[in-house]
């Protein structure tokens, strides 16, 4: 499997993972965002992270789906929570080629982002396309994705699974403090 993370100025991307950084095209043209992320690498299975993601152990992939996360309702149908999901290279190549046409950009809401800039949610755009190729898609048990609040070292150990989102060490609660 190929891992992808996707980031920005300030972020540090996922060690060992495949890196892409935004140079403000996610908010230019959301298409060509998904387009380059979901056409990188050669395996079976591309599994997309943010950098805010902790990987605690081996990625377990379900057999009979063609997109597998935190499945949420979006605009134009379910689709993964974004914090990671996995998604079959066949279908990733697919959705990118659908994802490019001009017209998708106002298939989406949008997010005021921390910097104050409006920001497509793409998982709208993703929802679209799933719901016109008719995907298979599946929960995936061992990952544990939320929005908020952030996933505590404490959690994590507690808690089974092998990927995490929001992790970020800074927020990490249990840190000693000087």
């Amino acid at each position: 499997m190929d891992i992808v993370c996707n980031y920005i100025d300030g972020e540090t991307p996922i060690a060992g993972s495949i890196a892409i950084k935004d140079n403000g095209t996610k908010r230019r043209n959301i298409g060509l965002w998904i387009s380059r992320y979901l056409s990188v690498g050669k395996s079976e299975w591309l599994v997309k992270v943010d950098p805010d993601c902790v990987i605690t152990g081996d990625i377990v992939l379900p057999e009979h789906a063609d997109v597998c996360g935190t499945l949420t309702k979006f605009k134009h149908g379910i689709w993964p929570l974004g914090g990671a999901y996995a998604i079959r290279r066949e279908v990733a190549s697919k959705i990118a080629a659908m994802a490019r046409h001009p017209n998708h950009r106002f298939q989406c809401d949008h997010y005021i982002d921390r910097h104050g800039m409006l920001m497509p949610i793409e998982e709208d755009i993703l929802s679209l396309c799933g719901q016109a190729l008719g995907l298979r898609f599946a929960e995936w048990p061992g990952a544990n994705i939320r929005y908020r609040p952030y996933w505590q070292t404490t959690e994590i150990l507690d808690t089974e699974g092998f990927i995490f989102h929001p992790y970020v060490k800074e927020h990490d609660l249990d840190l000693p403090t000087e």
